[in-house]
């Protein structure tokens, strides 16, 4: 009997054992396992006491082997190819869920991969002109040292991009990256056209490759409002701030001495910005407009809205239309067809609506003002409702003299056809195929045997106004 109670006792003792071996292994050191793959102590369960839980996702993103997810209780976790997003310095795969302080807002998937959060920008994959941002580029080599230029170095785990100061509000990717902040424009990457704008450019002579910057520049300081690049590389960029409006390029000395070192262009707060064509602008700031780095002079009233269309400029002011430019239709409305240089007041008074009827080799303009519709520039149709066809009108022709409520242009070319709504009726032109005019006709024009001829629908070249039989 006293050799059964022996053999009871030893069992109950190695069960005892056991458990608490169990209890420690699941307890105590997987805890510090997974601290250890962390950052800060996050053990990825929700605490640090071990215990683990199901949690409820709300959202999850997946980006070149990394795994991202938002719980229910707000909570973010990390795992998989997290490299410094699970801690700085990890550069380890990440095989549990680690709790982070960041949230991801965006992600951009290309041969290199970002990851913008609330605490800054992350990078990995192909770095072959540094625009992971970690001081190194380039490329596999053969055995005897040559560049493999189909195989680029490739940075593996996400990789904290530092040197950038302020909020984050874009990120611009390709083999030049660029990161709008609050407190500057920066840069990095590909440099052979001057792109980062370091006042440097070029390409390494015995292999042609392209200078670059391989950590971020700060190419124009200030909070950056809007960063617009012209073209390709070799085109021009520019920067509005809240202080004024920059501008570089790779090469040319008209924007400044070296030709890709930013100089700012125009001083003020800068309301709007337009390209007009190569290494053509237009900057409308709280104190006038400037073509160029140059103000525009002749300009009365407040500018409301700048309308560019075929190398004409429209600008609409409080008291009128201004133009010049291209003028081959009449469309500056100054009764020629010769290119005008300077601002021509092309409509006086308070502008409601200005529509451009671009036909793509001609344009039509119409002006709504407190004193009626106007219409000038090419008339091939009888789009301006003038009584002719076929010829230029080269000055603003009042259509309908009422004040206008709405103006509506319905199709295209020679089947448009156009509705003028005053205070005191509804008044039509143009294509009356089908009786669209309302005038009680429709049909076509006759041809020499006198058939209709379907390619010459009928057209009313002057305003009907419409009416209607009361029962």
């Amino acid at each position: 009997m006293k050799n059964i109670f022996k053999i009871i006792f030893i069992l109950c003792l190695g069960i005892f054992v056991v458990a608490g071996c169990a209890n420690d292994s699941g307890g105590g050191n997987s805890g510090a396992n997974m601290e250890n793959t962390g950052d800060g102590g996050n053990t990825g369960d929700g605490g640090n006491t071990g215990e683990v839980y199901t949690p409820e996702f709300t959202k999850l993103i997946s980006l070149g082997g990394l795994s991202y997810g938002e719980t229910v209780d707000g909570k973010r976790y990390v795992w998989g190819n997290a490299g410094e997003l699970a801690g700085a310095g990890n550069k380890d795969e990440v095989t549990t869920p680690v709790e982070v302080d960041f949230t991801i807002n965006k992600i951009l998937d290309n041969d290199t991969k970002y990851v913008l959060t609330d605490k800054g920008l992350y990078a990995w994959g192909d770095n072959e002109n540094g625009q992971v941002g970690n001081g190194d580029w380039g490329y596999e080599k053969t055995e005897d040292g040559e560049y493999i230029l189909s195989k680029p170095k490739r940075v593996l785990t996400p990789h904290k991009v530092e040197r950038i100061d302020g909020n984050i509000k874009e990120v611009i990717t390709g083999d030049t990256v660029y990161v709008l902040t609050d407190k500057g424009l920066y840069a990095w990457g590909h440099n052979g056209y001057g792109q980062v704008g370091n006042g440097e450019a070029g390409f390494d002579e015995t292999i042609m490759l392209p200078k670059r910057v391989l950590t971020p520049y700060k190419t124009v300081d200030g909070n950056i409002k809007e960063f617009i690049i012209s073209g390709s590389d070799y085109n021009a960029k520019y920067v509005i701030t809240d202080t004024g409006f920059y501008r570089w390029h790779n090469t040319d000395t008209v924007f400044s001495s070296d030709g890709n070192t930013p100089d700012k262009a125009v001083e003020g707060s800068i309301k709007d910005f337009i390209i007009s064509g190569y290494y053509n602008y237009y900057v409308l700031t709280d104190t006038g407009l400037y073509h160029n780095n140059k103000r525009v002079r002749g300009i009365i009233g407040n500018i409301n809205d700048i309308k560019i269309n075929d190398g004409s400029i429209y600008v609409i002011t409080d008291t009128g239309i201004y133009a010049w430019g291209n003028n081959d239709y009449g469309q500056i409305g100054n009764g020629t067809t010769i290119y005008v240089s300077e601002p021509y007041k092309t409509v006086d008074g308070n502008i409601k609506n200005f529509i451009i009827l671009d036909f793509g080799y001609s344009t039509t303009l119409y002006a709504l003002t407190d004193t009626g519709l106007y219409a000038w520039g090419n008339n091939d149709y009888g789009q301006i409702g003038n009584g002719a066809t076929h010829y230029n009108v080269t000055r603003p022709y009042r259509v309908v003299s009422d004040n206008i409520k709405d103006f509506v242009i319905a199709g295209l070319d020679s089947s448009a056809v156009y509705y003028a709504l005053t205070e005191d009726g509804l008044y039509v032109w143009g294509n009356n195929e089908y009786g669209q005019v309302g005038n009680g006709e429709s049909g076509y024009e006759k041809d020499e045997d006198g058939n209709d001829d379907y390619d010459k629908p009928k057209k009313v070249l002057t305003p009907y106004e419409v009416q209607v039989k009361q029962n």
